[in-house]
């Protein structure tokens, strides 16, 4: 579910609906900062793209881009068919899905881009 930018993400990823009770697609990106000599302004790159199904629930409770291992992570959360094409850079990027009760989840979820968890441990040891 780890990849080193997110168009080879999408291009190694499996273009399938979420089974049935993972009716989210989650994104998480991974960004590493360099700072400008000229400036206090901090650019961040692409570490690595995870892309998978998860519940509405667990997707919404870890949305949000916080500090973590001295990387920038940006996770979000979306339910529309190929809503995870993109990637999170900030919060403003950031989809909450908070629910207000009246949803109901229905058979599949989105289309979502996945690929294997198989690179996972690896990914960690960035």
């Amino acid at each position: 579910s780890n990849s080193s930018s997110n168009s080879f993400c999408n291009s190694v990823a499996v273009d399938r609906a979420c089974p049935a009770g993972l009716d989210t697609c989650r994104t998480v990106h991974y960004m590493t900062g360099q700072s400008s000599n000229y400036s206090e302004t901090v650019h961040y790159f692409t570490a690595g793209v995870a892309k998978m199904c998860s519940t509405r629930t667990d997707c919404s409770m870890q949305a949000g881009c916080r500090m973590w291992e001295g990387r920038r992570v940006c996770s979000t959360c979306c339910q529309q068919s190929y809503c995870n094409e993109g990637v999170p850079w900030g919060v403003e990027d950031v989809n909450m899905l908070r629910s207000t009760g009246s949803e109901r989840t229905t058979g599949y979820g989105a289309f979502c881009y996945v690929i294997g968890a198989v690179m996972f441990a690896a990914f960690n040891n960035l």
